[in-house]
């Protein structure tokens, strides 16, 4: 089976288009059916922080972002990645979070 890190961005487009078939929410589906998803502590922090935006209130309730965040934690292998991992990657990422997918996918 395949391992796969899906990045926010993708997840973020899955909970937010459900109802509209999106790339997104079909990606979302098919991984959660035919891989191993993979997340860190870190990763799990950053698409919860996202979700959590107040902004996000005019598309979605809390609640329907809260009940993904439970089926994306309860959906995923927890990997731990360490600071050396990250270091390692070679070329840096210009953006740090992108250096702990990077990291995460590599383990």
């Amino acid at each position: 089976m395949p391992r796969i890190v899906i990045d926010t961005s993708t997840l973020v487009g899955a909970v937010l288009h459900v109802h509209a078939d999106s790339v997104p929410h079909r990606t979302w589906l098919r991984a959660q059916r035919s891989c191993e998803l993979l997340a860190c502590r870190e990763t799990f922090s950053e698409i919860e922080s996202v979700l959590h935006r107040d902004r996000l209130s005019r598309y979605l309730e809390r609640d329907t972002r809260d009940e993904f965040l439970a089926l994306y934690r309860a959906s995923v292998d927890w990997i731990e990645v360490l600071p050396s991992h990250v270091k390692a990657i070679e070329p840096s990422c210009r953006n740090s979070k992108d250096s702990m997918i990077l990291a995460l996918a590599q383990t």
